[in-house]
């Protein structure tokens, strides 16, 4: 296991949580993948979505601080609210 110190962060301060980990001394560094997938069914259901159809996009995303996952996160977008539904995002 690696210890990194606590990330201090604000709910209102409206900046970049990559600056926090600079103020750290540490490095950041995002990843994200986004890819078009059929979604479970309680995500299918919630978004309106037909279940078995791969209708929908997931956006994953990481930020790392020296190489470490410091925040992990998923969202999930109905293929129609995209600004390019047809796109060849796999």
């Amino acid at each position: 296991m690696t210890w990194l110190p606590p990330i201090p962060h604000s709910a209102t301060a409206g900046h970049d949580p990559a600056d926090e980990i600079l103020a750290l001394g540490l490095e950041p560094r995002y990843e994200v993948v986004v890819e078009r997938t059929e979604p479970p069914a309680s995500i299918a259901d919630a978004l309106g979505v037909e279940p078995g159809e791969a209708g929908c996009l997931v956006r994953r995303s990481r930020l790392l601080a020296d190489g470490i996952p410091v925040r992990l996160a998923t969202s999930w977008f109905p293929t129609r609210a995209s600004r390019h539904p047809n796109s060849s995002v796999r």
